[in-house]
Formats: C-alpha cells, structure tokens, sequence
C-alpha cells in the first residue's frame, strides 16, 4: 500500500519517511485533514538528499544579522573582527523559531572583540534559556563551529537538544569540559543579545521597549515646562517631550513635520482605549473646543508621564488618569508592535 504525501500528492512506498520531491518529512503521519498536514508545525520543505539541523543559539546569534556573519562572512556593525563565512553554502536558514535550552546561561572568557565575558551554557545545569533554532545545512553548522572556536576551543562541546519529536536534530554548542570563568559583558555585548530577544519573542520586545522609553522619561522628571520646548534647552512642553522620550530611548526618532500635539497623531497606529498598554501615546482635547492640545505617555496602573502646564504643575510629572483626564481623551497610539 502506497503512501500520498500530503504536500505535493506524489506516492510513496508505504515505509518512506520523507517525501524525495518536497522534502514533508511525516508521511505515514495522520492529520486530521490535508490543511493540518499541510502546515504541521514539523513540515519544512528542504532540498532532498541534503541534511538538517536545528542549530540553536543563545548568545549574539540570535540576532539574525549577527548569525547571519557566519553564514556570509563580513564584519558585524563595530566589531572590527571580520568573519569568514561558510565556504560553500551561503544560503539563509530555511526556517528559525524560538526554543528553550534546558540548560542554564552564563557569561565568561573574555572576548577580544566584544571586550567583555560572552555567553555558555551549562550543560550540566538544568534551567531554562532563551534561544533561537535556525535550521541551516550539517556543512553549515559546523563552519559556524568553526568560526566560534578559537586556540582554546570555546566552543568545542556540541550538545544534543529535545526537540519536538521531528527528525531533524537540535544541537548548539558551549564549552569543554572546562567551565569558563565568569565575567560580565559588555553594554554592547548584552544589547545585541536583547535586541536578538526582542525579534524572536515578540511579546518580550513590547516590554523591553517600554522600559527603555521609561528610562530615558523618569530622568528629565522635575524640567520645566515651556510653550515650544523640545529638550534642546532643558526644558519641554507636552509634544516635545513625547518626540524627545522616543528619539532618545531609541525606539522612534519621529519626523520633523509632525511637531504639535494634534501632528503627532500621523506618527502611531490608532489602538481602542480599552487596548491601551504601557508606552502608549494619549491624544487628550481642550475641554472648550474639543480640538487635540496634549499628549502623555501612558506608563500603566492608570497613570502617566507627561510635559504639564497645567496650573498645578509646570513641568514634567507623573500624573493620575483622572476621570476628567479620561474623558478628555480621544486617541491612543502606538508605534510598532
């Protein structure tokens, strides 16, 4: 009895596993209906006859344009060290998600090039570790190995990874039996991490974003308020204070043209209130003649972060949503994700 891939319809002898034209590497496996095997999780269409691996990374890699380094060659932004890339086969991964390492993270060695410690895992400590799997070539994976290593071999120990019951295997690799001492990384080190973080947990990307527009709004607490102000002499009035915050905490450098409160509209997604999160934009109008006139960072628990004139307060503050500040909102936006 033959087998139908559920892919490409082509038949099969019954004990095959992966399909010789498209690559489906379930046949014999039971769907509920062609559409599920369709898009099972595991269906990945790789060329026939080559081999596979889920390798997964945990450190700078895992920001694309880093890892991507390995796979092309050149230099990374402005680490002055310039990487070979894979000599065959500079093809981008097939396919990447994220995956969590049972293992625990640390940082050490000292890296020439990032000054500072770099990231290893355990791999004989349970945890759990935040890592990003691309499916890339055998030949692939091991250049990279390569490339990671040096002298000392850093990163000699491959490690085989659980992964989702598929047949391509999961590895990554750390250190040798020697466990490297721990030092710290560098500023860069760790931001190149974060921002690898943020692209493939999308969810881990709305916090880390918030936390640096908070970061950089809480500094110019107490700065006065003045009509036009836009930070470049201390001072700020609403609208400035919201372009300042973005631009500076390197989230939305917003453009030029869209300065006044009711501009500044043209620069976010339109949310509902009731959707509102932390980093968002409230458009608030005048009581009088309905039209915009203020705007505030919305920073949770029903408050905000804001550039007052009001008779109480001049100058930046946190304030309560009041309901009268409530009803006066008529917006909120958002930017990104």
């Amino acid at each position: 009895m033959n087998t139908i891939c559920p892919v490409c319809n082509e038949s099969h002898e019954e004990s095959e596993r992966q399909c010789q034209i498209c690559g489906f590497l379930e046949l014999g496996k039971i769907f509920p209906t062609e559409e599920d095997a369709k898009h099972f999780y595991n269906t990945v269409v790789v060329p026939y006859g080559q081999q596979y691996i889920w390798y997964v990374s945990y450190g700078a890699s895992l920001l694309k344009e880093r890892f991507m380094k390995y796979i092309e060659g050149g230099s990374f932004r402005e680490i002055t060290k310039k990487y070979e890339g894979c000599k065959d086969n500079k093809s981008v991964p097939l396919k990447d998600k994220p995956f969590l390492i049972p293992h625990e993270l640390y940082f050490g060695n000292k890296s020439i090039n990032w000054k500072g410690g770099v990231a290893f895992i355990s791999s004989n400590t349970s945890g759990t570790t935040l890592g990003r799997a691309y499916l890339i070539t055998k030949e692939q994976f091991n250049q990279i190995q390569e490339q990671e290593n040096n002298s000392d071999k850093w990163y000699g120990n491959i490690v085989e990874l659980t992964g989702d019951g598929g047949v391509i295997p999961y590895k990554t690799f750390t250190q040798n039996s020697k466990y490297r001492e721990n030092n710290p990384p560098t500023l860069e080190y760790l931001n190149t991490v974060m921002e690898g973080l943020c692209e493939i947990y999308p969810q881990l990307n709305i916090h880390y974003k918030f936390s640096r527009l908070l970061n950089e709004a809480i500094k110019h607490i107490g700065k006065p308020y003045k009509l036009g102000g836009d930070g470049s002499d201390g001072t700020f009035d609403c609208s400035g204070f919201v372009r300042y915050v973005y631009q500076y905490s390197g989230i939305y450098e917003i453009p030029k043209c869209w300065r006044r409160s009711w501009e500044l509209i043209n620069a976010f997604e339109i949310v509902d209130f009731t959707e509102k999160r932390e980093g968002d934009v409230l458009f608030l109008i005048h009581r009088e003649t309905k039209k915009i006139n203020h705007v505030a960072i919305y920073i949770g628990n029903d408050k905000v972060i804001h550039a007052t004139s009001s008779l109480k307060n001049k100058y930046v503050c946190i304030s309560d949503i009041t309901e009268d500040f409530k009803n006066r909102i008529i917006y909120v936006g958002r930017y990104g994700n």
